[in-house]
């Protein structure tokens, strides 16, 4: 029912008949935690721009299934994680080549309305520009795992 949940939660997306039935006289704390076992049920899409042979794309893949999500990679999702990755020269003046990349994620659902966005930044310094972008694909795919995790775990917080 509209209001009952925080704003932006996962749990919002599941349909009405998964809630309906979830209504009886068990406690809210029971009722919470069947519902967060069935928005892990739900089908995930992912969609990362600007990967390098799906290097992105298979750490998030990872990173749900790790977190309980049963079914990744759908392609019509009802839980849709849109990913847009960039690197860029850090313009830093320095003997060593300093590349700055931004890993911008957005979890929407079936119907492209957002749940929640999240962006991570870090810099990535080597000797060449290839080494850097290569450290920086490398540093994302380390992230990927603790962004997503932080961000279901504010949206499914009791």
């Amino acid at each position: 029912p509209e209001g009952v949940y925080p704003a932006g939660s996962l749990v919002r997306i599941i349909a009405a008949p998964a809630l309906a039935a979830l209504k009886d006289s068990r406690p809210l704390s029971a009722v919470a935690d069947l519902l967060y076992e069935k928005v892990r049920d739900l089908p995930v899409s992912i969609t990362v721009q600007n990967d390098k042979d799906d290097r992105l794309k298979a750490a998030f893949d990872a990173a749900f299934k790790k977190m309980g999500f049963l079914e990744t990679g759908a392609a019509e999702g009802k839980i849709r994680l849109n990913a847009v990755f960039t690197v860029e020269d850090a313009g830093l003046k320095n003997k060593y080549y300093n590349a700055r990349w931004t890993l911008n994620i957005t979890l929407a659902d079936q119907t492209g309305k957002t749940i929640l966005t999240r962006s991570e930044n870090q810099r990535a310094t080597a000797v060449s520009a290839a080494d850097a972008i290569h450290r920086s694909f490398k540093d994302a795919e380390k992230a990927i795992y603790p962004i997503l995790n932080k961000a279901i775990e504010a949206l499914t917080a009791k």
